[in-house]
């Protein structure tokens, strides 16, 4: 397997932690596992020297083989045809002068097509993670990408859960949009929450609120470590929450801090989730949620959405199906065991993938200051596993043969309890 690669590069590196915790944990060796990306005095290093990282980086990143990954799929993909598969995030977008998002060619956006109709029956697709200059970008890209879904592979983006429904029997996939910020509602010359049903209408049904760094709306995750900004919801983020119930946009808390996912699970009437978060109890960064952000969100009966990144999964950076697997598992019997429910039913995938990811990488090392090495449990540029959406396979196989999950329960995770989020709020 190709877990094996990333074993020797971690392995055979002068400096190996375990674990991530401040800035004091990352090494100036480029073959080590946490790397700084800024030299003592502040600036960036080379960019001979970030792209010599980012070809190791790309060495380690994959837990499978296609072959592995064939197989996987194979052995499952028939038995759960008749179920939705839905992917709660994965990124892109294309702008009308070209440049994509994040740093997206049109060739590479179109591998999110091809993905979903592989794998996916429902894929949520980011276009902005709040860094955009302008509310206007984000418009344009809205629309651009909405055309080129349409005019280059025949998609509509859907509006409601009967829409997935009717595409699935027709053997269609559907598509809609989600933020993982929102900070850039207040770069433009209209009140900032007044985007909300203007971004609904335009196919973003799901909206978070801050992206590794708190802002006027709430905070973010490296407020959990930092304490830096708000801890939770400001009262500009609380009429957010408003605003999204009216406008029937599921809120989400991944990025934002614990207390941010406490206070958007009490002020919001509706369902809520966290669409691409693990659990701090087996991997302890400020990326993921705590025991208390989880049962919060569930209580509203909502559902957490586990990612397929290797850094956000255990110490060893490990992205195997049985890796996922464990914090599905996790989440679930947590909140069985805290609230008397089945928590099975508040478990999905979030997978959390970038087609360009060393591309993406590109610009995302080289602005610390947007991507912090404390919410990326040791930088994003660290050595790292990266589950590819196809390896949701892998995580079926985990959840039958490891933890003895029916199919019932495991079509839950697949779509269908995500699916009972949606139809609770979309207009």
């Amino acid at each position: 397997m190709m877990k094996k690669t990333l074993l020797a590069l971690i392995t055979s590196a002068m400096f190996v932690s375990p674990a991530f915790s401040a800035k004091e944990g990352l090494s100036d060796n480029i073959h080590d596992r946490y790397w700084d990306v800024t030299n003592a005095d502040g600036s960036l290093k080379s960019d001979d020297i970030i792209n010599q990282r980012l070809s190791i980086v790309d060495q380690a990143k994959e837990p499978y083989t296609e072959q592995e990954r064939e197989a996987f799929r194979k052995k499952y993909q028939a038995k759960y045809e008749k179920y939705i598969v839905l992917d709660g995030l994965v990124v892109g977008g294309m702008n009308s002068n070209g440049k994509g998002f994040p740093m997206m060619s049109k060739a590479q956006f179109d591998t999110i097509a091809t993905t979903g109709e592989v794998d996916y029956d429902v894929m949520s697709i980011t276009i902005s993670n709040g860094t955009d200059k302008t509310v206007s970008e984000v418009y344009d890209r809205a629309d651009t990408t909405s055309k080129h879904l349409y005019h280059d592979h025949g998609h509509h983006l859907v509006k409601s859960v009967d829409d997935i429904r009717l595409n699935h029997k027709e053997g269609k996939v559907s598509y809609f949009y989600n933020f993982q910020a929102i900070d850039h509602l207040q770069r433009g010359s209209e009140e900032p929450l007044s985007h909300i049903p203007k971004f609904a209408s335009e196919g973003v049904k799901v909206m978070s609120f801050s992206y590794n760094i708190s802002n006027d709306f709430s905070g973010s995750g490296d407020t959990n470590s930092l304490k830096s900004g708000p801890e939770g919801l400001t009262p500009l983020g609380i009429e957010a929450v408003k605003a999204m119930n009216e406008a029937g946009v599921v809120v989400d808390c991944s990025h934002d801090s614990d207390q941010t996912c406490i206070d958007i699970a009490n002020y919001s009437t509706k369902p809520v989730v966290a669409s691409h978060s693990n659990a701090r109890a087996l991997r302890d960064i400020d990326r993921n949620i705590s025991d208390e952000a989880i049962i919060a969100i569930a209580k509203t009966d909502g559902v957490i959405g586990v990612n397929f990144i290797g850094g956000f999964l255990n110490d060893q950076a490990t992205a195997s199906g049985d890796d996922i697997a464990a914090h599905i598992v996790y989440i679930a019997d947590l909140i069985s065991r805290e609230l008397g429910v089945d928590g099975k039913k508040h478990v999905g995938i979030g997978a959390d993938y970038v087609h360009n990811y060393i591309d993406a990488l590109q610009w995302i090392v080289r602005a610390p200051d947007k991507f912090p090495a404390t919410s990326a449990g040791g930088g994003y540029a660290s050595l790292s596993e990266y589950g590819r959406p196809s390896d949701i396979w892998a995580v079926v196989d985990s959840l039958e043969t490891k933890h003895g999950w029916s199919e019932q329960e495991i079509a839950g995770v697949l779509g269908e309890n995500t699916l009972r989020v949606y139809e609770a709020n979309w207009k």
